[in-house]
């Protein structure tokens, strides 16, 4: 008789649990050294081994050679409750027995009666926050104090129904969501022992729609098998088909779309997923974890625990990446979470969906603040210019006609090599580091190092340049822009100049004025500089 791929692979020994590495190394830590807690909540999402280890903690207390941290896995014990049928260890669906009459019938009136045979008589009760009001009243002395050979291990998908009274008499441990990459490796080996031909793309892609959740994934395995004839390979083509996935290729074409600010491609592409059959929540979800992961290679380039993808992905990746900014994909993301949740409850989400999709073409690109004032810089010398030019004694009031310039005169002189970096940060809009950057007082190159150097009133910028992330993303864009490593050094250039007699007079006047006092005190600064007025302007005082 076939069995279950979740059923035949559920993990029989502590150390096959997937992804929940602690919580298995505190039970064997207990039972080890004889410190167990007589109640147990195991609490998080569906299919990452909260009913698994329920057992496996049974299996440990009631072993003939226990209680131990190794089941032998052989004894009458260990083959029953793996098997859900040892009459001292009782499983309870509180989904089916909520109400205090089911619980004083299956535990409350059972709990004098000592085990039949094993160690310990074991209560393992599933979605333990189901039970009523009143059946947690009636479990709360109990749980505090439980005849010595009644252990309660109880598992809940919502911690957060169970009453505060139940969770103080118990010890908790919240299990996590598994990583895809864990999925992914404990799959390779089902499908390995299973023989089972199938890409290693092919599992990252079962894994991923696992959602963190392993037995979600071991299912979708199965249909996956079922769909495709026996000993083809399965691709992903074929992982897409059976399980109705959205392909690598359509979410970088709706990316491309959207960076071209293409909108009927963008409707048109949905009415291809449409076609399919295809679920728009879903696809939309995947389109969030694509920007992601262009965001993510936008900040760090290739990174293979961040990005878990193959090289084919990785290389598309990080070239869409370059077609945006920061900005524009952290505001695309935001789009995108909104639209899915409009999604929801919208009676056609695909109208919703264009919607979304559609806001994000025409989302005006953002322009760098640095970048807006040096236009307006720009306009202002422009203006200058031109007034002088028109003023009583210039060519134009002459009405000498000006030459016109050649092409060589008018061609944009070749950028320094400061120059260069600043315009390569400027296009990635890292414009804190380039606006740090544009107050040092020198910038030096040379064959192994950026050096900076910053006056001491403005030392707060060398924080700014050596934070791990900003520090690391200025030697990447020099080693781009120079084709060669570059170590960043900061320094800061001590103040020689000693204090004349007058400056400090000025100084002790400025510090002594009430309004610069209440400025200090509210804005929480201090007195950097003072600079002298302008002759023929009044004192600011």
């Amino acid at each position: 008789m076939h069995q279950a791929i979740a059923r035949k692979w559920r993990p029989q020994r502590f150390e096959e649990l997937v992804g929940q590495e602690a919580i298995a190394r505190t039970l064997q830590n207990a039972i080890r050294y004889r410190r167990w807690h007589h109640a147990y909540i195991f609490a998080g999402p569906r299919g990452v081994g909260k009913t698994t280890t329920a057992r496996l903690f049974a299996k440990a207390l009631n072993c003939v050679m226990g209680p131990t941290p190794e089941p032998c896995d052989q004894c009458p014990p260990c083959q029953e409750i793996a098997q859900g049928r040892a009459l001292d260890v009782l499983e309870i669906d509180a989904a089916s027995h909520t109400g205090v009459d089911n619980v004083r019938q299956v535990i409350l009136d059972t709990l004098a009666l000592g085990p039949a045979r094993d160690r310990y008589r074991i209560f393992i009760i599933d979605e333990f926050h189901q039970l009523s009001t009143s059946a947690f009243n009636a479990l709360l002395k109990t749980l505090e104090e439980p005849p010595p050979h009644v252990l309660f291990l109880m598992a809940t998908t919502e911690l957060h129904k169970v009453p505060a009274t139940i969770l103080s008499r118990c010890q908790t441990f919240e299990f996590r969501l598994i990583p895809e990459g864990k999925i992914a490796e404990r799959l390779r080996q089902i499908a390995e022992v299973e023989g089972i031909s199938i890409s290693d793309s092919a599992l990252r892609k079962i894994a991923r729609a696992g959602q963190g959740s392993l037995r979600d994934a071991q299912s979708l395995l199965e249909q996956v098998l079922s769909f495709a004839e026996p000993g083809e390979m399965i691709s992903d083509a074929i992982i897409e088909a059976a399980l109705g996935l959205i392909g690598t290729e359509m979410l970088l074409a709706v990316a491309e779309a959207i960076a071209e600010r293409d909108g009927p491609r963008v409707l048109r592409l949905v009415e291809t997923l449409s076609e399919r059959g295809c679920d728009l929540r879903h696809f939309c979800r995947d389109l969030m974890t694509h920007f992601r992961n262009l965001l993510v290679a936008k900040v760090v380039g290739r990174d293979r625990e961040l990005l878990p993808l193959s090289d084919g992905e990785m290389a598309q990746v990080l070239a869409q990446a370059e077609r945006f900014s920061e900005e524009e994909l952290v505001r695309a993301f935001r789009v995108l979470v909104e639209t899915e949740q409009n999604m929801r409850y919208a009676s056609e989400p695909r109208f919703a969906l264009e919607v979304g999709l559609m806001q994000l073409v025409h989302l005006e690109r953002v322009r760098p603040l640095v970048q807006l004032i040096r236009a307006l810089e720009d306009l202002e010398r422009r203006m200058t210019s031109e007034t002088t030019s028109a003023s009583p004694g210039g060519e134009a009031e002459t009405g000498a006609s000006a030459p016109t310039p050649s092409p060589s005169a008018t061609a944009s002189p070749p950028l320094s090599e400061v120059e260069r970096l600043k315009e390569e940060l400027r296009e990635r809009g890292k414009m804190l580091i380039l606006g740090a950057l544009d107050r040092a007082k020198t910038i030096e190159i040379t064959e192994e190092t950026l050096r900076v150097t910053f006056p001491a009133s403005l030392a707060i910028h060398r924080d700014t340049l050596l934070e791990h992330t900003n520090k690391h993303v200025i030697e990447a864009v020099a080693r781009q822009v120079f084709g060669r490593p570059l170590a960043l050094q900061v320094h800061i250039e001590e103040d020689r100049t000693p204090a004349t007699a007058s400056d400090r007079r000025a100084r002790a006047i400025v510090e002594q004025d009430p309004i610069v006092k209440a400025f200090v005190k509210t804005f929480k600064g201090e007195i950097m500089e003072i600079v002298a007025p302008e002759e023929g302007k009044p004192d600011a005082s």
